[in-house]
């Protein structure tokens, strides 16, 4: 299974999510799901190996692939 890399840095306003796939060369979008001051929030992330970084209201967790589309394993590193 492709390996999805989460790093979760707490700043004082906001926690900032960085998530990348572990595999090389391998990209492939996936959802998240989030609470935001607007209120629940989706975004459909093109991921790579390279880290993207979004940022969400401080110490709010974040779902990844909360549909279980995607066979995955994730590693979180905080």
């Amino acid at each position: 299974f492709p390996r999805l890399i989460q790093k979760t840095k707490h700043g004082s306003n906001h926690t900032f999510v960085e998530l990348f796939w572990e595999n090389k060369n391998f990209s492939m979008p996936v959802e998240v799901f989030y609470n935001s001051n607007t209120g629940l929030r989706q975004r459909r992330l093109s991921l790579s190996n390279k880290p993207t970084m979004i940022a969400i209201p401080q110490h709010n967790k974040i779902k990844i692939d909360p549909n279980k589309r995607i066979l995955l394993t994730i590693s979180k590193i905080d």
